[in-house]
């Protein structure tokens, strides 16, 4: 991955064996591989945060999803022993990621975040109660592809949960969408909703008559849960 994206690691450790005990119960850390890398930012003003940022803005996924719930925490949760674990895809990745750089130094970017543990609606919900507002999503708007040269059609569950690697969530103003689009020509992306003044998440499918939608404080409430001992 270093050689493909022409990035150095320039450090890393494994971590195996981690345990933290409280109120007499131990908590088992899973083992880790940890890289660091370095990257050079030519002006700090065209970074972005995580949040999202204002109502209305349009809300886009970058990159393909795929049937690729093999070890994801959708699988943990519901004892899925099989499925496919989601492959690395390093060239479509670097394109994606260049695309990215190229619309933040436009300072077209409200907002951004990678889609990795918990997939596309575990990263729209974060981005979502960080900032504590709406937002409204389309799942039958996100781009799916194939799996090894295969074709697959992907279930709700499949699209909102899959873990596949080189996808991020970008928020976009309406007025900057157009250019925006220009950038990304030739790229896998897809509009697929918008911010919202409600404080909801709604994931809604026309094709498959399914309408997801829960408030941001219980949303917030079951994430934060994992860690309030």
């Amino acid at each position: 991955m270093s050689k493909s994206f022409d990035v150095p690691f320039i450090s890393g450790k494994d971590s195996l064996h981690n345990e933290y005990s409280i109120g007499g119960k131990k908590y088992s850390i899973p083992p880790a591989l940890l890289i660091s890398a370095m990257g050079v930012i030519e002006n700090a003003a065209n970074t972005f945060t995580m949040p999202l940022k204002n109502d209305g803005d349009k809300v886009f996924v970058l990159g393909i999803t795929r049937n690729e719930l093999g070890g994801s925490v959708f699988a943990k949760i519901n004892n899925i022993k099989d499925g496919i674990v989601p492959d690395v895809y390093p060239e479509e990745s670097r394109d994606t990621m260049k695309k990215i750089y190229l619309a933040a130094n436009e300072n077209l970017i409200e907002a951004c975040h990678d889609c990795s543990e918990g997939g596309l609606a575990v990263a729209i919900s974060e981005m979502a109660f960080a900032a504590g507002k709406g937002v409204k999503i389309d799942i039958d708007a996100v781009k799916t592809g194939k799996i090894k040269s295969r074709e697959t059609k992907l279930t709700v569950a499949e699209i909102l949960f899959s873990e596949s690697n080189g996808r991020f969530i970008v928020e976009v103003k309406p007025e900057n969408k157009s250019r925006f689009r220009e950038i990304l020509e030739n790229a896998v992306f897809a509009e697929i909703g918008c911010v919202s003044d409600d404080k909801k998440i709604v994931f809604e499918s026309e094709k498959n008559k399914i309408k997801i939608q829960e408030n941001l404080e219980v949303l917030l409430n079951c994430w934060r849960s994992t860690i309030n001992w």
